[in-house]
């Protein structure tokens, strides 16, 4: 049996007020910057632009999505002026074709991959329980009979996906969990079908869990898989491209590193 594909575009939206200021005071009408952001970053982004907004920063348009599909998006001129993805191949990409701003492309975050499982419906209902619903303790936990599904971003375009892959072949598990393998279109809904019940365990971005106060997780060695480089640049057609360096230069600021460190995001230490 073949793999398992769930086909489902997943980008989300979201918005800051598109008034600004000037340094008059007087209220103007600027148009907001469009930043393209990795699936793994719907949490920890929107926290952080919630904290740029509140210090007098830009507004900003957020679309979430797998890095393969948005920077597939981006070739064909959808028009981002910001594009963090979750790792450093897509912004090569970019890069070859001169479609980036070379001076502003960095690695902003070393990504990590999380082992979650589904709570019992009766736990979800009741909301209850003091401590989280438990993820398996090894990665070769996911192999059990009793575990008929395994939620993965898909590898052909999502880089977690393609993590969660070479960890379950590097670890030997492969083969055997291929049957039960079912397919988000990015990792955000591989791990809405985990948090749902509609899978029974999940390879998913460590932050988009880090902060859930409902599943637990356990953090699958980052040995197993290529290292999560995530990378982003400001676009080079970007008609806003002040604006979107100094969105950068602010998540170096202590407040958006504590931020995305409170999502488990870690610094390239290269």
């Amino acid at each position: 049996m073949s793999m398992v594909a769930v086909a489902a575009a997943l980008a989300t939206s979201t918005a800051c007020s598109s008034r600004d200021r000037t340094a008059s005071g007087s209220a103007t009408s600027v148009e907001p910057v469009t930043v393209f952001a990795a699936a793994d970053l719907r949490f920890a982004l929107a926290d952080v632009a919630r904290l740029y907004r509140a210090q007098g920063g830009d507004s900003l348009v957020l679309v979430f999505g797998s890095t393969g599909d948005l920077t597939t998006q981006i070739i064909n001129g959808a028009p981002a002026d910001l594009f963090f993805a979750a790792n450093a191949p897509a912004i090569d990409s970019l890069a070859s074709r001169s479609m980036i701003v070379d001076s502003t492309r960095r690695v902003y975050a070393l990504g990590r991959l999380a082992l979650i499982a589904r709570c019992p419906t009766t736990r979800l209902v009741s909301q209850t329980a003091d401590a989280r619903c438990p993820a398996p303790a090894r990665l070769e936990d996911v192999a059990a009979s009793t575990v008929r599904s395994i939620a993965i971003a898909d590898p052909a375009h999502a880089p977690y996906g393609l993590a969660a892959r070479q960890a379950l072949e590097r670890a030997g598990l492969w083969k055997a969990v291929e049957p039960r393998i079912v397919l988000g279109a990015n990792v955000s809904q591989a791990y809405q079908f985990v948090s749902t019940g509609n899978a029974d365990v999940g390879l998913v971005a460590l932050s988009l869990v880090a902060r859930d106060t409902v599943l637990g997780h356990t953090l699958v060695d980052a040995a197993l898989h290529d290292p999560l480089r995530q990378t982003v640049a400001v676009m080079a057609a970007s008609a806003h491209q002040d604006a979107a360096v100094k969105f950068l230069a602010f998540l170096e600021t202590p407040a958006a590193k504590e931020a995305m460190h409170g999502f488990g995001f870690d610094e390239d230490a290269r």
